[in-house]
């Protein structure tokens, strides 16, 4: 909900920012033709007084030379008043012969380079006989012309929504037509993307003389696009439902516990326990059983029925058992040198062969104190012709290789005597099975079946002290392991739990081991 709560705001704020860009763009257009209607005039004024200048050949003030500007100023452009004053001083036009008082029109407002005309900006025509009239003198030389001010914008002068000023270059403002003061109003306050009820553009002519800036009220505007934000509204919001939706299902499938798990599957995050085994008759710990658990991000502790299925579907089991070697390898020799173990590890059958596992055990395996055992769990995955090389030749260099979970899945006796295995693990099932169930019944046939074999036998599960004595009793059990005995443990805690029972080498507390 959250997620298209955020989506459908977002899309509004693009809604928004797309409708502003709208408007500024109709702001655009609009000074763009008041622009092109104010250059067309400035051009044609340039052009008149230098085709007069070029032209005029009559005596100045003569009535030809009058004729001469009559021709010029009945070119259909809108400019009919032009006129001769020679040091900015009128003496004749199109308008009057002669002017009864001239005046001096004073120093031009904007003065020409290259070739352009001075210009005097909304002044009172009074000296070129037009009293009470306002308008702007283009002069090129002696010879100038009157533009009406009601030639400068498109929309009129009375627009109140733009406003048509001459620019300077020393930064001076005159205004010629629209809304007094807009200009230094609208441009002297920042408009960016931020909401405002108002919408600004303002724009310039190529020669940068002439500037128009134009405002729009954003809710008025909105009014007349109301079909089109309406749909753009409807359109947002079944895009925000499955922008969401696509959302919540990628977020769900990223924190999802098979992506944390192929993100966060390294040496940092494996955590090793170890289970001792103890020798029935003697109750001597002859080794452990080294187990991995994975630290979830959230540090909490998760164990391998959840994971270890995911670590094959990742095609991870050899970078698995590597980290799980290389990890029980340190901490064994900085916590337990001194003790004599049999350490056994759980392999994937995919990695069953020789030289995968040499490459990983190959420094524990090498360790004076240890030797290293192998726990295979048979499925289908398993080569069997390969797998018998693979126990040969791990015999040969002193480790021995268990068949793990005996009497469930795919194993049976004949699987384990064709493997030639050193041994077999029964699992808890038959371990605590009730003695009038038909597993406890079958347990002891068992037993003398895997003995009948030639394989050692290890009972994992054992949770009791009364299935503890059952399994002395029989005879056939060389090795036990289960909660009863201990559950599995930090390294720090099984080599406490050797030194309790006297099985470091030394006699030392497993503090004066790592000190």
């Amino acid at each position: 909900m959250i997620l298209s709560v955020i989506v459908f705001v977002s899309l509004l704020a693009i809604g928004y920012q797309l409708t502003r860009m709208d408007i500024e763009a109709d702001l655009q257009r609009q000074n763009e033709q008041t622009l092109a209607h104010l250059t067309r005039m400035h051009d044609f004024a340039i052009s008149a007084l230098r085709s007069l200048r070029r032209d005029a050949s009559a005596p100045p003030c003569s009535e030809d030379f009058l004729r001469q500007m009559q021709v010029i100023a009945f070119r259909p452009d809108g400019l009919n008043v032009f006129f001769y004053a020679p040091g900015g001083v009128p003496k004749c036009g199109t308008n009057q012969p002669s002017y009864r008082t001239p005046a001096a029109l004073g120093p031009p407002d904007l003065r020409g380079e290259n070739d352009e005309p001075d210009l005097w900006i909304g002044r009172d025509l009074q000296p070129v006989g037009m009293a009470g009239e306002h308008g702007t003198i283009a002069m090129l030389g002696a010879l100038g012309v009157v533009i009406p001010k009601y030639s400068l914008i498109v929309g009129g002068p009375e627009a109140t929504n733009s406003q048509v000023v001459v620019r300077g270059n020393d930064g001076r403002i005159w205004p010629l037509a629209g809304r007094p003061g807009l200009y230094q109003t609208l441009t002297s306050t920042t408009h960016g993307l931020a909401i405002s009820p108002t919408v600004v553009e303002t724009s310039c002519g190529p020669r940068k003389i002439y500037c128009v800036v134009s405002q729009a009220n954003f809710a008025s505007e909105v009014e007349r696009r109301w079909p089109t934000l309406i749909a753009f509204v409807l359109l947002g919001t079944v895009f925000a439902w499955l922008c969401a939706l696509a959302i919540v299902q990628r977020l769900t499938q990223y924190w999802s516990f098979e992506a944390r798990f192929a993100r966060n599957l390294n040496e940092r995050s494996i955590v090793l326990v170890y289970q001792p085994i103890i020798e029935l008759h003697t109750g001597r710990v002859s080794g452990c059983e080294v187990l991995a658990r994975w630290r979830d991000i959230d540090g909490s502790i998760v164990s391998p029925v959840r994971f270890i299925g995911h670590v094959r579907q990742l095609g991870r089991t050899f970078e698995f058992t590597q980290i799980v070697a290389a990890r029980a390898y340190e901490e064994v020799m900085q916590k337990v040198p001194t003790a004599a173990l049999r350490i056994n590890f759980n392999i994937f059958a995919c990695d069953f062969n020789t030289s995968s596992l040499l490459s990983i055990f190959d420094k524990l395996n090498h360790s004076p104190n240890f030797q290293v055992a192998m726990e295979l769990v048979e499925d289908e995955h398993i080569d069997y012709d390969q797998a018998k090389v693979t126990i040969r030749e791990l015999r040969k260099r002193d480790i021995k290789t268990y068949i793990d979970d005996f009497g469930t899945g795919y194993s049976s006796i004949e699987r384990v005597a064709t493997l030639g295995a050193d041994g077999v693990k029964l699992d808890r099932s038959f371990a605590m099975s009730s003695p009038d169930s038909v597993l406890g019944r079958m347990f002891e046939q068992v037993l003398h079946l895997v003995q009948a074999s030639g394989n050692t036998v290890i009972v994992e599960g054992v949770e009791t002290q009364s299935r503890l004595e059952l399994l002395r009793q029989t005879g056939l059990v060389q090795y036990v392991q289960g909660y009863l005995i201990s559950p599995p443990i930090g390294i720090s805690e099984f080599a406490a739990f050797l030194a309790a029972r006297g099985e470091l080498s030394d006699g030392k507390a497993a503090s004066d081991l790592t000190a």
